[in-house]
Order: C-alpha cells, then sequence, then structure tokens
C-alpha cells in the first residue's frame, strides 16, 4: 500500500513522521493516517511526499502494483514497464466504458422514446375521447 511505502521510504531517509510533516506543511497525525492507510491523497500531496523523499513518484503510485524488491531498487526499467501495462490498461478501460455509456445512451434514448410515444398516445385517444363526448353533448 502506498502508506506502507511512504513509512518506509520515511525511515530510509531518517525522518520523524513530524518531520516529513512540516515539510510537507500537514500535521504529523496526518502523515500517521497516511502511513497507516486511513487517509487518501490526491496527486499534488503525491508528489510533494515524493520529492520529500527524494524518490520517484511513481514507487508510491505503483505501490500495490509491483513487487516490493523493484520498489526499494528503484529500478525506472521496470518501473516504466508497469507504467505503460497499467496505461494500456487503462487505456482499455476507458474505451470499454465509454462504448457502455454510448450503449447506455443509446438505450435511454430508445427509453425515452418510448415514453414520450406512450404519452402522446395517450394524449390523442384523451383528443378521441374528448371529441366524442362532444359529438354527442352537440347531437343531443
Amino acid at each position: 500500500m502506498i502508506g506502507d511505502q511512504i513509512k518506509k521510504h520515511r525511515k530510509f531517509r531518517r525522518l520523524s513522521q513530524k518531520e516529513l510533516a512540516d515539510m510537507l506543511g500537514v500535521s504529523r497525525t496526518t502523515v500517521g493516517n497516511w502511513e497507516n492507510n486511513r487517509s487518501a491523497l490526491d496527486q499534488n500531496m503525491i508528489m510533494k511526499i515524493a520529492d520529500a523523499l527524494q524518490i520517484d513518484y511513481r514507487i508510491l503510485v505503483l505501490s500495490d502494483l509491483v513487487d516490493d524488491d523493484v520498489l526499494l531498487n528503484g529500478d525506472l526499467n521496470k518501473l516504466n514497464v508497469a507504467m505503460e501495462r497499467i496505461l494500456a490498461d487503462t487505456t482499455r478501460l476507458e474505451r470499454i466504458q465509454n462504448e457502455m455509456d454510448s450503449e447506455s445512451k443509446q438505450t435511454s434514448k430508445t427509453s425515452l422514446s418510448r415514453i414520450l410515444f406512450v404519452v402522446f398516445s395517450f394524449l390523442i385517444l384523451g383528443e378521441i375521447v374528448l371529441l366524442t363526448i362532444f359529438y354527442f353533448l352537440l347531437k343531443n
């Protein structure tokens, strides 16, 4: 987990939670929450943490997807391969999501068309009933 990597690299740099917190402009409790994976990190903070720990940000981002030995050794070639694989998977998932969204929109349009057809059918039927009533009222 990303918190484990923060803790591991913080200790490697011989920084206390308070020292890292001061470097980042956050509280010691916040750093503790990150290290215990109790708080989510945004991209901006991940970059700041990586800079403070003097590591490549990918070590933090890929912590759940790459073996620890790759992360600890800082093998950038393996990190790049992992990033490319993740990017390809992400691109494929985005394409599938776009296709699903498109199908969903088409289904929504079809459903809307059916609803409008039913509504207009009832309106026309209502007009026919009203005209029939007026016809018989005027005839009498």
